[in-house]
């Protein structure tokens, strides 16, 4: 649909170009939440964050349950 403007076809291509990765990021996000428990366990073993800090990041994921099985690797 067009406005006189035009702008309502910029939005429309805008959410296209927004809404076509979403299959892909499905696919990546087990792997991504994986990745931020390894870094928080990494960060915790190279003392820049504190394990306790590590373990709460590990949790919230768990709690919001995206983190389903997964563990700081020590």
């Amino acid at each position: 649909m067009q406005s006189p403007s035009g702008k309502l076809d910029r939005t429309d291509k805008q959410a296209q170009d927004y809404l076509v990765s979403i299959p892909f990021d499905r696919r990546l996000y087990g792997q991504d939440i994986k990745a931020r428990i390894a870094h928080a366990g990494m960060l915790a073993k190279r003392g820049m964050i504190a394990e306790g800090e590590a373990n709460r990041v590990v949790m919230e994921l768990h709690r919001r349950g995206y983190a389903r099985g997964a563990s700081i690797s020590r």
